[in-house]
């Protein structure tokens, strides 16, 4: 196996990172310890910038289409009972809303586009050190 990139860890940063380098023509291979899908203890929100994100790279459709919701205000409850609304259109540079969505299942739509876009995944490979030579990583 030979990368041009390799990223260790499969979770939104690395596959999106892994999606776009290989759109440009990089060899990448991406290591992640599990299998996805997996269960990861989240609070499976995604924030107005995050989706703006997903807008533009023309993905909130498709994770619509697997069960994502859509969440316009954010609330909390104070421990007197006092509760406070946050409209989401409040935060800037976003979408306007917010994205309700299990991380096992964005993380593992995330990891299947950067295969599709190229990035080779191997998954129940654990790393626990890094060889390098000559400023490369040769095993």
């Amino acid at each position: 196996m030979s990368w041009d990139v390799l990223i260790i860890g499969g979770g939104p940063a690395g596959a999106v990172a892994a999606a776009d380098l290989a759109r440009r023509g990089y060899r990448v291979g991406v290591l992640e310890r599990k299998r996805f899908p997996r269960a990861k203890l989240c609070g499976e929100f995604l924030a107005p910038r995050g989706v703006a994100l997903l807008q533009r790279d023309s993905l909130l459709d498709p994770l619509l289409r697997l069960g994502a919701h859509v969440v316009r205000e954010a609330a909390f409850i104070s421990s007197r009972g006092h509760r406070y609304a946050l409209p989401l259109t409040r935060f800037p540079d976003g979408a306007g809303f917010g994205l309700g969505i299990s991380r096992a299942t964005l993380d593992h739509f995330l990891l299947e586009r950067a295969q599709a876009c190229g990035a080779e995944v191997l998954e129940q490979v654990c790393v626990t050190e890094a060889i390098a030579s000559r400023g490369r990583i040769v095993g």
